[in-house]
């Protein structure tokens, strides 16, 4: 009986400190999101100007109406993140912190992915896994593209999800590959 009460004991602190973890990227992640950077980059500037345009008239800057890729100043961009901000911009001002919105919940979300990923695919213990987690917290090139309107780290964060699900259980196949 007494180590069942230790386990539990344990299983409570790693559910807490994984809470803590999560709470310390989070903060990195939104600390003054929408004033730091001080203004949009270029990429950020047309992935919401498009966005805005999508969901006011349906149509992106070149006048095309619901497009699959947006021409931009000498490339294109990938379609998920501007119609994902011209859903948010329905219900959401039109503004700095929500053109980087969905940047800063993926990253964020990133580090319990990160978390289960190496606890249940990795196998390692969960106190390696938290490990895993707080680096995915603190590494800066984590919480730098999670703190502007950058697409790949929605998508890094949709693969990795479906990586875990695709590997951690056959029956989830269906789920994965829909997020890969």
């Amino acid at each position: 009986m007494k180590l069942k009460t230790k386990l539990g004991y344990f299983m409570k602190i790693n559910k807490i400190l994984l809470f803590l973890i999560f709470f310390l990227g989070l903060s990195l992640r939104f600390f003054h999101l929408g004033q730091i950077p001080a203004i949009l980059n270029r990429d950020e500037a047309a992935l919401a100007y498009n966005a805005h345009l999508i969901a006011t008239s349906g149509q992106d800057e070149w006048q095309v109406s619901w497009p699959l890729t947006f021409k931009s100043f000498g490339d294109y961009k990938l379609p998920g993140y501007p119609y994902l901000l011209a859903f948010l911009f329905k219900f959401l001002p039109e503004n700095d912190f929500v053109t980087r919105l969905p940047s800063a919940l993926a990253g964020s979300c990133l580090i319990i992915v990160a978390f289960f990923f190496a606890r249940d695919i990795l196998k390692v213990k969960e106190r390696s896994a938290l490990l895993m987690a707080l680096l995915v917290a603190i590494t800066p090139v984590f919480f730098f593209y999670s703190r502007i309107a950058f697409e790949a780290n929605v998508a890094l964060f949709l693969f990795v999800l479906g990586l875990y699900f695709l590997l951690k259980d056959k029956a989830n196949f269906v789920l994965a590959s829909s997020l890969i």
